[in-house]
């Protein structure tokens, strides 16, 4: 049976029950609360009840409770909410504390309990809201963050990979452009050195030669590098890869013309 309707006799904060200095307060709440009920008989006297307090709090007798197990501390006090978390969490607080503290509700015992208490929690999130808005409070993502935090830093993270990418992109248009001129002196010196071993007809052309080749290959090699590290597409490696051969054509052109005329 419901006695007086269905209405709270009693508002207890277990954070505060939990509490060495305002713990044994919380705990003569309850006693009173129970003591006006049927129960009451079965009450231990009065002066009992702050020793009944200090075994099961401070000594940490009795059946164990959620504080003792392992790594609360830490999963308690180790993860923060982003502001749109606790921006909700202040707009509830507040709608609370504006109905319970109405003209309606404010000459209950209980409602002005229940305001006393909401308004200090108010007044924590609110403190925390601030290290968050700073931040001194510095959310990961292993914190609960809310749909829209969450949104917000997949694009971050989106924006800078695209920026990463136009940064490789540009690096890479950067040793194109040096590839592309480098080659082209490499061209036009291989030509000339071609030419003059035809007109000079001297013994080293054997070894230019071998050195030539040996060049060649060196070109080829690098391209390929370039294009296996990300610096260049494989486009680019092809078309410079078609240039150096056009070069070794031309110069074994070169070669063969200077081999019939002597």
């Amino acid at each position: 049976e419901i006695s007086d309707g269905c209405e709270p006799v009693a508002i207890i904060s277990a954070d505060k029950l939990r509490d060495y200095t305002e713990g044994p307060a919380e705990t003569t709440k309850i006693a009173s609360a129970l003591m006006n009920t049927k129960t009451g008989q079965f009450l231990i006297a009065q002066e009992a009840w702050d020793c009944i307090w200090k075994e099961l709090i401070e000594h940490k007798k009795g059946p164990r409770i959620m504080a003792d197990r392992p790594g609360y501390d830490e999963l308690y006090y180790g993860y923060n909410f982003s502001a749109e978390m606790l921006l909700g969490m202040i707009d509830e607080l507040n709608r609370l504390i504006t109905k319970y503290g109405s003209a309606e509700w404010n000459t209950k015992p209980t409602a002005n309990r229940l305001v006393e208490i909401l308004v200090e929690h108010l007044a924590l999130i609110e403190a925390e809201l601030e290290e968050v808005n700073t931040g001194a409070r510095r959310l990961t993502k292993k914190d609960f963050l809310g749909p829209r935090e969450r949104t917000k830093r997949r694009d971050l993270r989106s924006q800078e990979e695209t920026d990463g990418e136009s940064e490789r992109k540009d690096h890479s248009k950067l040793f194109i452009g040096l590839e592309q001129k480098r080659f082209e002196i490499k061209r036009r010196e291989m030509k000339q050195a071609a030419s003059m071993r035809d007109k000079e007809g001297n013994s080293s052309e054997a070894m230019s030669d071998a050195d030539f080749i040996k060049t060649l290959s060196n070109a080829l090699s690098q391209i390929r590098t370039l294009e296996a590290a990300g610096g260049m597409d494989r486009e680019t490696a092809s078309d410079l890869a078609e240039r150096v051969r056009m070069v070794a054509m031309d110069a074994n052109v070169v070669s063969v013309k200077g081999s019939e005329e002597k």
